[in-house]
């Protein structure tokens, strides 16, 4: 998975601001158990408990550095001086490149000065300094934003794993935590039907499950197991709804719809192509540029028809369709997503 970090070239007032709101982000999700989208790597949570960064944790967000690190120890250990000189110094000089790109000297004019076998050791040991320090003052006005909405004291008494918990949550989906939070309208758990979808989501990869959440949810990760005032999942089964819709996501309040689907591998087509497809609401789809039906005539000709007046255009006749549910291309069923929902048109 692709994990973040502080950008350590983002120095301007604004830039810091940003970091403070952030961090401000991070204290509220600490207090209220409202978990934030963000996958930060290891590096940044442990400089914000406090804790001792090392060369694995630069190893966790910047491998080809830490490889290059070792490499160069190695060889010059191995290699005469002009061995080492002729596999380094034409590549190698006494700087290093951050994260955001910044090339730093680690010596004074340190980008003109080749790399030398016996500059090896001071070379890794401050090239791997530099890596350490970076970001540290965008942590700083993260911590200062935290101190906004929780007391940053209390950081001492957690590991960075335990904060990553708490503001993030797990990135592993469970069912059986799915499951605890999941109210039913017009069935029960015993229904043949919530029987088929529980199935499904059992055999979802993580992946799978995640996407399952955006589209029910517009979130990524359950809440956390000891918080116990959240939003409640639900399935709703709607008997009389025609089992080739596909099923309807309210993200704003965290709901399936579902048709009567008649086996396994219906429900699972249908719930595969939905969380992989329908990923907008109708608000989206509309600011994205659909057509307006509803346009007034062109203004350089009031009083004279359009050649195709009285013809949908195909836009906006696909544009209908999607809002009523059904697909642009045919007249078969599909979901669409009404307001706060995830939905999207059938695929035959």
């Amino acid at each position: 998975m692709d994990m973040f970090v502080l950008n350590p070239g983002a120095s301007t007032d604004a830039q810091l601001k940003m970091m403070e709101f952030l961090g401000a982000l991070m204290g509220m999700s600490i207090r209220s158990g409202i978990l934030l989208d963000i996958t930060i790597s290891r590096f940044v949570w442990k400089q914000i408990v406090g804790e001792e960064l090392t060369k694995e944790d630069v190893r966790f967000i910047d491998d080809l550095f830490y490889q290059d690190l070792e490499t160069i120890l190695a060889k010059s250990k191995e290699l005469s001086d002009e061995e080492f000189d002729k596999a380094f110094g034409e590549t190698h000089t006494m700087s290093t490149m951050l994260s955001d790109d910044t090339v730093v000297d680690l010596v004074e004019n340190g980008r003109e000065i080749p790399l030398k076998r016996e500059n090896a050791q001071s070379f890794c040991d401050k090239a791997l300094k530099a890596r350490l320090e970076e970001g540290k003052q965008q942590v700083e006005a993260l911590t200062a934003g935290m101190d906004k909405t929780f007391d940053r004291r209390f950081l001492r008494m957690m590991n960075w794993k335990f904060l990553e918990y708490k503001i993030v949550g797990m990135n592993e989906v469970s069912v059986e935590r799915l499951k605890q939070i999941t109210s039913y309208r017009h069935c029960s758990e015993t229904h043949e039907v919530v029987k088929r979808y529980w199935q499904v989501m059992e055999g979802f990869s993580n992946d799978e499950k995640i996407s399952y959440l955006r589209f029910v949810w517009g979130r990524t990760r359950l809440p956390l197991k000891e918080e116990e005032c959240v939003e409640l999942h639900t399935i709703q089964l709607d008997e009389n709804a025609d089992s080739k819709r596909l099923p309807v996501g309210r993200t704003c309040f965290f709901r399936l719809e579902l048709p009567p689907y008649e086996s396994i591998q219906q429900m699972k087509a249908k719930l595969t192509y939905s969380i992989n497809h329908c990923r907008a609401i109708d608000a989206d789809f509309d600011r994205a540029g659909a057509p307006n039906e509803e346009e007034d005539p062109d203004p350089n000709n009031p009083g004279e028809p359009d050649a195709a007046e009285g013809a949908e255009s195909d836009a906006s006749a696909r544009h209908r369709r999607r809002r009523e549910g059904l697909f642009p291309d045919d007249e078969s069923y599909g979901a669409s997503g009404a307001s706060g929902g995830g939905g999207g048109e059938e695929e035959e």
